[in-house]
């Protein structure tokens, strides 16, 4: 599918936005909902939603829909997504990510990437994950087991057996030439891109990545930068909607 301009965005109903880290995908809504509210010309909302969540340490691209646009809603959550990861190596969380506890730690001196052995490791890993994988979803997700969302078991420190599921990485990049050392956290930071098929977890990505290498390993930022035709480029500031500009952006919307 071909990328698509803001125009024609816009005109389908689809307004995407750039969310900033530490809100949610439902506080772009509430603020979307805000602003027609306030807007004497931005028309009537009828319908919102948005096309997949990102969590609150993720920054990119969310799709919002409105009116017409909702009809989309499972279009674009089937289509491929591209993101910019930063992997953690020196410490494991059981969320997966920055945001969990820690549960395994490797404290690592600055030099350990220093040598050639360790960074070749390190890269073969991380295209080693190119094509079709079996992925395990991590317990803080919104699965179900049994009818009960995994997140919920995991808070209470239950941990269940997940099947794996397939997904695919069409490409799998590094970004940092070589890993950052973070001395405060006696680790490095390593940023990979990656783009995949729908219902890719980058968290488990990362951990994956972390135990191929022996090392304990954890997503410590992600951003989301495409999903399907549609790039973060396009998209509109979380911070710049408001009820002043609200009918520019959704104008022409059915």
């Amino acid at each position: 599918m071909a990328d698509m301009n803001p125009t024609d965005i816009i005109r389908s109903g689809i307004l995407p936005v750039d969310k900033i880290t530490g809100v949610t995908s439902f506080d772009i809504i509430r603020r979307i909902k805000a602003a027609f509210k306030k807007s004497a010309r931005a028309g009537e909302l009828k319908k919102i939603g948005h096309a997949g969540t990102l969590d609150p340490i993720a920054s990119g691209l969310v799709i919002t829909l409105i009116n017409g646009g909702t009809k989309k809603s499972a279009e674009f959550l089937n289509m491929d997504k591209t993101y910019e990861a930063e992997l953690f190596i020196g410490c494991s969380t059981d969320s997966y990510d920055a945001t969990g506890e820690i549960i395994e730690k490797m404290p690592m001196d600055a030099g350990y990437y220093g040598d050639a052995a360790s960074l070749r490791r390190l890269y073969e890993a991380l295209v080693s994950f190119k094509g079709e994988i079996m992925q395990e979803p991590p317990m803080f997700s919104a699965i179900k087991k049994d009818g009960l969302p995994l997140y919920k078991l995991a808070r209470n420190k239950i941990t269940v057996e997940r099947e794996k599921r397939r997904c695919v990485i069409y490409s799998i990049e590094a970004m940092d030439e070589k890993p950052v050392y973070d001395a405060g956290l006696e680790g490095f930071r390593f940023r990979y891109r990656v783009s995949c098929s729908k219902g890719t977890y980058i968290r488990s990505l990362c951990r994956d990545i972390g135990s191929l290498i022996g090392v304990p390993a954890h997503m410590s930022a992600l951003r989301r930068t495409v999903i399907g035709p549609i790039k973060v480029e396009s998209a509109f500031d979380f911070n710049g909607i408001n009820c002043e500009n609200i009918e520019d952006l959704i104008k022409n919307i059915r």
